[in-house]
């Protein structure tokens, strides 16, 4: 009798069962770890982005200051003959900052390389 009374319960489970052959898994628990993934890696390019700019704009920045006080010093050397040889170093060494601080990463900028 108890027999029969679960064969009747499960019968039309298995049945019901057969007839829907197709398993549908959930795919919203995997959709939204895989934006959320997304978000957190697009956020922390875009800090890291942003602080390469900063790093960048500030080195610029120092790279001026310093490439003025060596050719204003080195002048003053050179003019004063204090120190003739070493007037002439730190101009040359200003110029070589002067240009690179100028022109080779104006150049980089436009090729994205320095992205600001």
């Amino acid at each position: 009798m108890i027999l029969g009374i679960i064969v009747l319960a499960v019968l039309p489970l298995t049945v019901a069962e057969e007839k829907n052959m197709s398993v549908t898994v959930p795919t919203e628990p995997i959709e939204n770890f895989v934006s959320d993934v997304s978000f957190i890696i697009d956020e922390f390019s875009s800090a890291i982005t942003k602080l390469v700019t900063v790093f960048t704009k500030a080195l610029i920045s120092i790279g001026r200051a310093i490439y003025i006080s060596l050719i204003i010093i080195g002048f003053i050397l050179r003019t004063t003959r204090i120190s003739w040889r070493l007037g002439w170093e730190l101009i040359k060494g200003g110029v070589f900052l002067a240009i690179l601080t100028e022109i080779v990463i104006p150049i980089l900028r436009s090729y994205n390389i320095l992205s600001f």
